[in-house]
């Protein structure tokens, strides 16, 4: 049986404001391609505010640019920005290991992002693999074939540190933002489509960050699933 997110009857607070958040900006029960989604006040916002960015690159992205510069010393030169003007959310990586050979890659990041539609925030780390075959000998086309073999959603084991990291400089520079775990980004939402996502039913966190898992199924979660369940967002 598929969970959903309790869009309108959950008794936690950070869950109620995701909810209206939702409601706000998208017409639950509608298809992305029918008339009346796309003429939906809070889509509307939304491809208003990506017209913009997109139109004005340099403007948007200046912030975050700034934010990731300040970042205080220690993993800052780990840091690259891996914002696109067709989301609706600031987004970060940071590399922490990097393996390559001909045949494989093996990556363990952290990737962090700050919505642009809702006071939230998620940070968790990657751990992937991928493999580059070559499926056609003949013509020497190369295939690439990437599994995340898990991911970590709270400050945690190897991830512990660089997530204090980045949780501490968001918080001192996003005042009021709350933290989402990734179990809680992962949640569907019925009736829920997003603009730029393909999936019948999209996630919470398409919904306030990116789309960039739709395609990527994830089973393996490290780390304490109810990391700041209630919204506490606090300095760590």
């Amino acid at each position: 049986m598929k969970m959903y997110f309790p869009i309108d009857d959950s008794p936690n607070k950070l869950y109620q404001q995701i909810g209206a958040t939702i409601k706000e900006y998208y017409p639950l029960g509608l298809e992305r391609n029918s008339k009346e989604y796309n003429e939906y006040p809070g889509i509307v916002k939304i491809e208003d505010k990506i017209n913009y960015q997109m139109l004005n690159y340099n403007n948007y992205i200046k912030p975050w640019k700034s934010f990731l510069a300040n970042l205080p010393r220690g993993y800052k030169s780990k840091v690259r920005d891996h914002s696109f003007a067709h989301e609706i959310s600031f987004n970060g990586e940071m590399m922490l290991e990097q393996f390559e050979n001909e045949r494989v890659q093996i990556v363990k990041k952290l990737l962090f992002s700050v919505s642009g539609i809702g006071n939230y925030f998620n940070i968790h780390g990657i751990d992937e693999t991928c493999l580059k075959l070559n499926d056609d000998e003949t013509s020497f086309q190369r295939g690439v074939y990437n599994v995340i073999n898990a991911v970590t959603i709270s400050p945690y084991m190897e991830f512990q540190a660089p997530f204090y990291y980045i949780y501490d400089s968001i918080i001192k520079h996003f005042t009021g933002y709350n933290f989402i775990s990734f179990s809680n980004c992962q949640i569907v939402v019925e009736g829920l489509q997003t603009p730029y996502s393909n999936m019948n039913e999209c996630t919470v966190y398409n919904a306030l960050f990116r789309d960039i898992y739709d395609y990527s199924p994830i089973s393996n979660l490290r780390g304490n699933r109810f990391y700041k369940f209630g919204g506490n967002t606090q300095q760590l």
